[in-house]
């Protein structure tokens, strides 16, 4: 009867692979902020510390689903889809102010204004998210809300990366630095692959997809994590 209750690969995924990301994501930004506060670590530790968020709220969505309640499942998936997304905008201010100083009123409004993108686009699009008992509570994103995720993250987060960081790399000149600098910008893609990755899961039900894609994605963002801090945020 149990057997028949759980999918025992998510639980495996949810309990095993993913709480060892979150410690990893955790520890590093502790990591980061313990050696020195700045507006730099900050921003770094802030991205890490949504995205192991999202992890802890994803063992909270199983936890809750043994004994579902549609409404509160569903906000705490509308969490964890708002933390994934939301959390790269903080990679970007930090890769801006590694090339100038920000004035804080670009800051804040960039980010308002993205949070509050992120909020419209998992909520107001008609049947966008779905997430039922019929699919054993597993969210299953419409193509809508793919193409809306996909042109937000690539206006805010991928085109500015790539430009920042082809502008970065010529704007280093000690050969140690841009080697270090080329391992941050690696880890960077990998987290923003595993971003693209995920909301293509969500969304195209393919078997081999679902069953391939869990172990890429803790790859991706366990090397994306140690990348990103041993290229540049140990250093800060």
């Amino acid at each position: 009867m149990i057997a028949e209750m759980f999918d025992w690969g998510r639980f495996l995924i949810i309990f095993v692979a993913q709480p060892s990301v979150l410690l990893i994501f955790y520890y590093l930004a502790y990591r980061i902020l313990k050696r020195k506060k700045s507006f730099l670590t900050t921003n770094l530790s802030i991205s890490y510390i949504l995205i192991g968020s999202a992890f802890l709220f994803n063992i909270l969505l199983f936890i809750f689903s043994i004994n579902p309640l549609p409404t509160i499942i569903f906000l705490i998936y509308l969490i964890i889809a708002f933390l994934t997304i939301f959390s790269p905008i903080f990679i970007i201010m930090f890769i801006i102010y590694l090339l100038k100083d920000i004035d804080y009123k670009f800051y804040y409004l960039t980010i308002t204004v993205y949070a509050i993108l992120c909020v419209m686009i998992l909520t107001l699009i008609p049947g966008g998210i779905e997430i039922e008992h019929e699919n054993n509570w597993v969210p299953i994103y419409s193509w809508n809300l793919l193409i809306a995720t996909y042109l937000l993250i690539s206006v805010f987060i991928l085109a500015p990366s790539i430009y920042l960081s082809i502008k970065l790399f010529h704007y280093f000149e000690d050969k140690i630095l841009k080697v270090k600098f080329v391992y941050f910008i690696i880890g960077v893609f990998l987290l923003y692959l595993a971003l693209y990755g995920a909301i293509l899961y969500n969304t195209w039900q393919d078997n081999s997809l679902r069953s391939i894609w869990p172990i890429f994605s803790m790859i991706f963002l366990l090397s994306s994590s140690l990348l990103i801090y041993y290229g540049i945020g140990q250093d800060l």
